[in-house]
């Protein structure tokens, strides 16, 4: 089965991502302020016309350096560890990139995933912290340029 991934629009991704990452809060938790902005991208991954897979970037500083946050990246189960992640991942830097200007790709990894983020280059800079509704993260960032 192949599985295709490109630019999509947000309202493509919401139901992923609240089915992945916010089962158990209300659908709107899966709405994300900045979602609208003009220089957010989303990106999906689509299997039969189903999305599987999914993650947002947007513009946002890492303390005082020009910087992309990576938010809502969700991948349905079964394709887990298949590169569908890592395929998202490098559409979201391409996109980075074509924005033409060195700069930090930065997330709040959730503790179950931060072994893929360090396969993509990743690494943890903060101490594990817990969102509440979320469970424990790390800080990570990979600098693009």
């Amino acid at each position: 089965m192949t599985i295709h991934c490109d630019i999509a629009p947000v309202d493509q991704i919401v139901d992923l991502r609240h089915r992945i990452l916010r089962a158990d809060l209300p659908r709107e938790s899966a709405m994300f302020e900045g979602d609208d902005e003009p220089t957010t991208g989303h990106f999906a991954a689509w299997q039969n016309g189903a999305v599987v897979g999914c993650v947002s970037i947007m513009r946002r500083p890492l303390e005082d350096q020009p910087g992309w946050q990576l938010r809502g990246m969700a991948v349905d189960a079964g394709l887990r560890r298949g590169g569908v992640g890592a395929r998202l991942l490098q559409l979201a830097i391409d996109h980075i990139r074509s924005h033409g200007t060195p700069t930090i790709l930065w997330c709040n990894a959730r503790e179950p995933a931060v072994a893929f983020y360090q396969r993509q280059g990743l690494l943890i800079i903060s101490p594990r912290f817990e969102i509440p509704t979320a469970g424990p993260h790390f800080k990570m960032m990979k600098r693009i340029e």
